[in-house]
């Protein structure tokens, strides 16, 4: 008798030993509290736009461009929200989240979750549909470059749209209209490239997306 509680003692305490070194494989992480006012944004999408619902589709007309871009400019407005003093998610942190393009409905559910998966309280997603470049240089031009893309923030926990911002640009002649001159000049005087007028944008557009968080932040 002795020696079969003996046997059943080892064994439980073999049970113990094995849970205490199981691999953590395969349990979900907890999910970082949110942070009041944080923001996650998301790798743009290229190559389409967010249609009605905010939902990512594909066009077949937007030319060649590079996945890597939309995470390039996901990276370059986290920058410009942390400069104008928003809490932000680190951009790699986010990017590492993101499935990748076409693994997964790219839409504001999906930056919802993600967003909640990294700590934010909202995430912002993008997608551009044009990235043309000028065809010249910078005196003189055959065609200019254009640019379009668009961005939308997102509650975390409603997966509900706050704001819309859309950037469409093509460069025009001076001549054309006299209202672009500051923007001329503020852009060196000269026929800017698509990377160019792209930089120039996105701290702008970032102004935009601060302003919304403000004005949610007042109404709460």
């Amino acid at each position: 008798m002795r020696s079969r509680t003996r046997g059943a003692v080892v064994g439980v305490l073999l049970v113990l030993a094995g849970i205490a070194c199981r691999s953590p494989e395969g349990i979900a992480p907890a999910t970082p509290t949110a942070t009041r006012g944080r923001v996650a944004v998301l790798p743009f999408r290229v190559r389409g736009f967010l249609d009605a619902t905010g939902a990512f589709s594909a066009v077949q007309d937007a030319g060649d461009i590079s996945d890597e871009l939309g995470v390039y400019v996901a990276e370059r407005l986290t920058s410009s929200l942390e400069e104008l003093g928003q809490d932000t998610v680190p951009a790699a942190k986010v990017v590492d989240a993101t499935p990748v393009s076409g693994a997964a409905i790219y839409d504001p559910r999906l930056a919802a979750r993600i967003a909640r998966d990294v700590g934010a309280e909202v995430a912002v997603m993008g997608a551009i549909r044009r990235y043309v470049q000028r065809q010249g240089s910078a005196l003189s031009v055959e065609s200019p470059a254009s640019i379009e893309y668009q961005t939308m923030a997102v509650a975390a926990d409603s997966g509900t749209v706050i704001g819309t911002y859309l950037f469409d640009f093509t460069q025009q002649p001076l001549a054309a209209d006299l209202t672009n001159l500051p923007d001329f000049v503020q852009g060196g005087g000269k026929w800017r490239t698509r990377e160019e007028i792209l930089d120039r944008s996105i701290p702008k557009m970032a102004k935009k997306i601060a302003s919304t968080l403000r004005g949610r932040r007042g109404g709460k």
